[in-house]
This record gives C-alpha cells, structure tokens and sequence, in this order.
C-alpha cells in the first residue's frame, strides 16, 4: 500500500499489454501512480520524464 499522503509511482514494463493492464490494475488499486512501457525504449523515455519509485520489468523482454 502507499504510504499515506505520498503518491508513489510505479513503472511497469512488459513488451504483453495484458500483463500490464493487470499490473496497473493492481498498483492503483493500493493508491500507486503508475506509468507503462511496452519496451526498453519507451521504459527509458519514462525515466526521462518522470519520477519513478519502482520498477516492475520483465526479465524476459525482448530486445534487453
């Protein structure tokens, strides 16, 4: 859960919309901010742009 007055945010990255549509679901269900990236380029555009607290990738995407 995020901590109480304090957005955190998340960035999830998976190359299968499915996948993060869940896992946006889920974080801001629990109060989280969060951002996609469907690859490594968009994933460091994110980064560019905004502040991210965590992290959630999939280790097996292509092209990292």
């Amino acid at each position: 859960m995020a901590l109480s007055g304090l957005t955190n945010t998340v960035l999830v990255v998976d190359d299968e919309a499915v996948i993060r549509a869940r896992l946006k679901g889920y974080f801001e269900r629990e109060g989280y901010r969060v951002f996609e990236a469907g690859d490594g380029e968009q994933m460091w555009q994110q980064f560019e742009h905004q502040h991210i607290d965590l992290l959630m990738l999939d280790i097996n995407l292509p092209g990292t």
